[in-house]
């Protein structure tokens, strides 16, 4: 089985729904991305690790590392490796240096649990295959009409497009529309 690296692009909270945000991954070495939708306390300790921020006390992903450690088990990977129904899978790779045990995860977790542990994210090709998009990688590429057509468009349309683009799972074209939401939010 081929595996291919994958890092955290961006994590973006949807606006038709608060408790759910969307966690962007994309290849090290090419241009697919899995938009991966999650929920808020993944969300947050996810952003929280991404910040660098940390308590005096241990959060629960941050549990499972001391408790794991405390036993010399490490987090050698995480495996993103099915996609079925609309939801991904994935495995956290341990090892206590004389064997390694494979663990089931929901995949907001096991991203979490990576980064606690600073350890690589790998997907398979069949998964990006069946739920990698390419996407454009920024605001630069956009034609000139597609910038003048969005700053026609009513606050009210683009909260519509919003939804109906969150709906139809086209986050790319989601994260652009939050995008011209927050830059018109900015200029009043």
């Amino acid at each position: 089985m081929e595996k291919i690296q994958l890092q955290i692009l961006r994590l973006v909270p949807s606006y038709s729904n608060s408790n759910v945000f969307i966690l962007m991954l994309g290849e090290v070495n090419g241009n697919r991305k899995l938009p991966i939708i999650i929920g808020e306390h993944e969300a947050r300790s996810i952003a929280l690790e991404l910040e660098g921020i940390t308590f005096i006390r241990p959060l629960t992903h941050e549990l499972l590392k001391n408790v794991a450690e405390s036993f010399g088990i490490t987090l050698t990977e995480v495996l993103i490796d099915d996609f079925k129904d609309g939801i991904f899978y994935s495995k956290l790779f341990f090892t206590d240096k004389s064997a390694e045990k494979v663990i089931d995860a929901r995949t907001s977790d096991a991203v979490a649990v990576a980064l606690k542990y600073n350890a690589p994210i790998y997907t398979t090709i069949d998964v990006l295959n069946v739920a990698g998009a390419v996407f454009q990688e920024s605001e630069a590429e956009n034609t000139e009409e597609e910038k003048n057509t969005a700053q026609e468009t009513s606050m009210e349309d683009l909260q519509q497009q919003l939804k109906e683009a969150e709906e139809k799972e086209e986050y790319e074209k989601a994260s652009k529309i939050m995008q011209e939401i927050e830059n018109r939010k900015k200029k009043k």
